[in-house]
């Protein structure tokens, strides 16, 4: 039917505008290429525990994304103190997170360093930064930004100087100098809270959202093959097609161009600039319950293959059985991964072992490795400008971005339940109600 609203993927960026648009009364059908709804937000349960495609959390930045989801949820959520450390190779020491502000546990003249180097950074310079690296050096000081591109760069597989910058101001903190030292004498608490489910993963969210929705209207195992602008049709894998009036896709934005008919050459050029970096997700289970009382540990050093460790039986009693521990294992990459799995997955437990999180004597009960092809879109230089234009060629094709891999840019489901509340108020607007 040409009078609905099309919405192409069924991760947390589809379903949150199938349910506002549902509030609005206007007509949608979503389209997942999974046999279920989720997107990167699904669980899967791997010797009897359950494990997310990385830690998925409700950080609490967004009232109404924080109350929506507490509705939604109802009593299947709770908060916890932030529990994210970073581990410190060198110094067989962990720190608080954000590093820039609780830098207690590292040795005294590298504490006396970094301060001065962040008090240099008050001098004004008058410089627009260039780069990634630049803004953390001019925000931060030297020293503090060194540690920071260690993991940045392990976590991109990019050098932070051909990064842009502007997106971080809204992700990397900058702490006052008192605030910088008192986390750097005192071992001072994290100060905020994230909210989690009890039972059944992150997934669970997704199923909350999708059982306010129309099931008829919701279609999976449908990949999208090609659209045709000028008919407004969309044809699916499945043998299935869908006519639109408007269409909204959360898929990455370079596999879009590439299934759309009679793009321009310049806006099928400027998609193939946007860049991503890939993730393997190690998944262990291990025979015993105290492998770490932390939450997430971020790894930094060049001789372990992971950036971070999560350790998702603390986030939940319902998680892993008694006496299971469940960790998350996470490892960028670009193109190609470093290894096969299962030499890859021989390769997290060493590493682990190294750092003193598993011992050589654990009992392994379960090691999965999952996979995210396109996990997170890259903060090149031109991607702000890119995507706009890429944006204004869409919409007036009526053809709207909605999402992290939608609009390409690195957002998380607080950013993105309003963005879709927006999106649908918007459409509301511009839609052409059926005579």
């Amino acid at each position: 039917m040409t009078d609905n609203v099309v919405i192409i993927g069924g991760g947390i960026a589809g379903l949150s505008l199938a349910y506002h648009l549902h509030q609005l009364n206007i007509p949608y059908e979503l389209y997942e290429k999974e046999e279920r709804v989720g997107g990167i937000n699904r669980s899967e349960v791997i010797a009897g525990c359950i494990f997310d495609y990385a830690p998925r959390l409700f950080l609490l930045k967004d009232q109404y994304a924080t109350d929506l989801t507490v509705e939604l949820l109802g009593e299947n959520v709770h908060f916890l103190p932030f529990g994210d450390w970073s581990y410190h190779r060198k110094y067989n020491v962990y720190t608080r997170l954000p590093f820039q502000k609780h830098m207690y546990g590292i040795p005294l003249h590298a504490v006396v360093r970094n301060l001065f180097g962040f008090l240099g950074t008050k001098l004004p310079n008058g410089k627009e930064p260039e780069s990634y690296q630049d803004w953390l050096y001019q925000n931060l000081g030297k020293p503090v930004a060194d540690m920071i591109i260690a993991q940045e760069s392990k976590k991109w597989k990019h050098d932070p100087v051909t990064m842009d910058y502007r997106w971080a101001p809204a992700r990397v903190p900058i702490p006052a100098f008192k605030e910088m030292l008192r986390g750097a004498l005192t071992n001072t608490k994290h100060e905020r809270n994230f909210g989690y489910t009890i039972t059944g993963g992150i997934e669970a969210l997704m199923k909350a959202f999708a059982s306010r929705l129309h099931e008829s209207r919701i279609h999976v195992g449908a990949t999208l093959t090609s659209i045709d602008t000028t008919e407004r049709r969309i044809r699916f894998n499945n043998g299935d097609t869908a006519s639109y009036q408007k269409l909204v896709s959360t898929m990455p934005l370079p596999i879009l161009i590439e299934r759309l008919t009679g793009v321009p050459e310049e806006i099928r050029e400027t998609a193939t600039q946007l860049k991503y970096i890939s993730l393997k997700i190690a998944a262990i289970v291990v025979n015993r319950d105290d492998v770490s009382e932390k939450n997430f540990i971020y790894v930094h050093d060049p001789e372990y293959i992971f950036h971070r460790v999560s350790i998702m039986s603390n986030l939940s009693d319902e998680i892993a059985p008694p006496g299971r521990s469940a960790l998350v294992v996470e490892i960028t990459y670009i193109d190609e991964p470093p290894l096969e799995d299962s030499a890859l997955l021989q390769r997290v437990i060493h590493d682990l072992i190294d750092m003193q999180l598993l011992r050589k004597d654990d009992e392994i009960l379960g090691m999965e490795m999952m996979h995210l092809p396109i996990a997170y879109p890259m903060p090149t230089p031109d991607r702000i400008d890119s995507v706009e234009k890429i944006r204004q060629y869409l919409e007036s094709n009526d053809i709207y971005l909605l999402g992290r891999f939608g609009e390409w840019e690195y957002v998380n489901m607080h950013d993105i339940i309003p963005r879709a509340r927006d999106l649908s108020v918007r459409l509301e607007q511009i839609y052409e109600l059926p005579a």
